[in-house]
């Protein structure tokens, strides 16, 4: 390994807040919940940076449902994921 370049590799945890608007929540509420994630990246001599991650956001989402007969509250899970590539400069 060259003395211009460090590796690094994060692990992330945390709580989420979960929102949206009327179209994704259709009448519905939504709640945060457990956050996590892991990257890793690059940094060249002169502050440049690349990192490839992958999270993932969970929560729910509720929901009364009544035709009249049933009156019940729904409850869906819900688990966002992306890879994420990034590219920037690094400032100290």
């Amino acid at each position: 390994m060259e003395k211009n370049r460090e590796f690094y590799g994060k692990l992330k945890a945390g709580y989420d807040i979960l929102y949206g608007n009327e179209v994704f929540t259709e009448d519905g509420d939504l709640s945060g919940g457990l956050y996590t994630g892991i990257s890793g990246g690059l940094i060249l001599a002169n502050n440049v940076f690349f990192e490839l991650s992958f999270q993932q956001y969970r929560g729910k989402k509720s929901y009364d449902y009544d035709d009249g007969y049933i009156h019940d509250e729904i409850i869906e899970e819900i688990t966002l994921s992306h890879v994420t590539l990034s590219l920037g400069i690094q400032i100290k």
